[in-house]
């Protein structure tokens, strides 16, 4: 009966837990705390729903409309979107994004040279059109797909020297800019006009603030998770404006560090489709969280933009992050 009474009321709890992920969390920070929790009142109440149907209990209905409401709101969990697909329409531009983690050049013992000289010729063979790099050090990546178009933008460290992001474009780059989160910070967003067939788009790369766990006491830890919820819940909405100002239609890469139960996510996802939920299948992630695999690296577009495929590059191993790739195709030209 305890047992019971507990698995009802977790099930219950979750639907108000479900809705925290619309709340701006810079403007009620319980909601960012409650939408962290997600996975585990998910995974209740999928424990409550083997439990029901086990006992035949009348209350099967609970978990299984708590977990039906979830999969029709929150959209990017799961991707059958590849039944969408462009009936084999040719891709207008291959784009890669990837947190390449500065190839560990700030890590005592790594073998930054040697990582950079796989990425390096790893792009040479994957030959891709357009690709956003989030934590590079800019030092040697203009040896990186020499002949290529780039525009950088990064936070000046204490080394003296500059880790920040990229735009590496085949295409014309016919003009760029930054939009700093805060002075002198890692978190960015840059942009570069590109000119692909004669259609002019603009390429969005952001890096969002992380938790960094590497705090020792709770106490800071908390402090980082609080501040990491209200820095990107605010971002967000700097996104959404500028991409609402922008003339053309635009392409959204970068690592987020939000999964798609998080205001972020959804509410950049109310004006663009995602390439994973319109061109991927099954469950796909791009980082481990606490050893969770988690999608937290997304690629955005206009909804006029259609999504030829996506993949995760899970053989790709220099980061802690993975890169994703994704083709797109542009609208007829009026």
């Amino acid at each position: 009966m305890m047992l019971r009474r507990l698995l009802l009321a977790i099930t219950f709890l979750t639907i108000p837990v479900i809705a925290t992920i619309y709340i701006p969390v810079d403007e009620f920070l319980v909601a960012g705390i409650a939408s962290v929790a997600v996975p585990f009142f998910l995974a209740c109440c999928c424990i409550a729903l083997v439990y029901f149907l086990i006992k035949r209990s009348r209350w099967v209905w609970l978990p299984a409309g708590v977990l039906l409401l979830f999969l029709v709101l929150v959209h990017g969990i799961f991707s059958i979107g590849i039944w969408k697909g462009t009936k084999g329409q040719k891709p207008d531009a291959r784009i890669i994004s990837y947190n390449v983690k500065a190839l560990g050049y700030y890590t005592r013992g790594s073998n930054y040279q040697q990582n950079f000289a796989a990425l390096s010729s790893w792009l040479e063979r994957e030959q891709p059109d357009i690709v956003c790099l989030q934590e590079t050090v800019p030092t040697h990546f203009s040896r990186v797909l020499p002949s290529y178009h780039r525009y950088f933008s990064g936070k000046e460290t204490r080394e003296k020297d500059s880790l920040g992001l990229f735009i590496i474009s085949r295409f014309p780059i016919v003009a760029s800019g930054k939009l700093e989160f805060a002075f002198n910070s890692f978190n960015r967003l840059i942009w570069a006009d590109v000119v692909v067939n004669n259609d002019t788009v603009k390429i969005i790369n952001v890096h969002l603030k992380s938790y960094n766990f590497d705090k020792t006491s709770r106490l800071n830890k908390y402090k980082s998770i609080r501040s990491a919820l209200i820095a990107r819940s605010y971002h967000a909405k700097l996104i959404r404006k500028f991409i609402e100002r922008s003339y053309y239609k635009v392409i959204l890469c970068g690592d987020f560090n939000e999964t798609p139960h998080s205001y972020v996510y959804q509410t950049l996802s109310e004006s663009m489709n995602n390439a994973y939920e319109e061109a991927g299948f099954g469950y796909s992630y791009s980082y481990r969280f606490i050893g969770m695999p988690v999608r937290i690296d997304h690629i955005f577009a206009d909804p006029a933009i259609a999504f030829e495929h996506y993949r995760t590059h899970y053989e790709v191993t220099w980061s802690d992050h993975f890169p994703i790739e994704t083709s797109i195709v542009l609208p007829a030209s009026d």
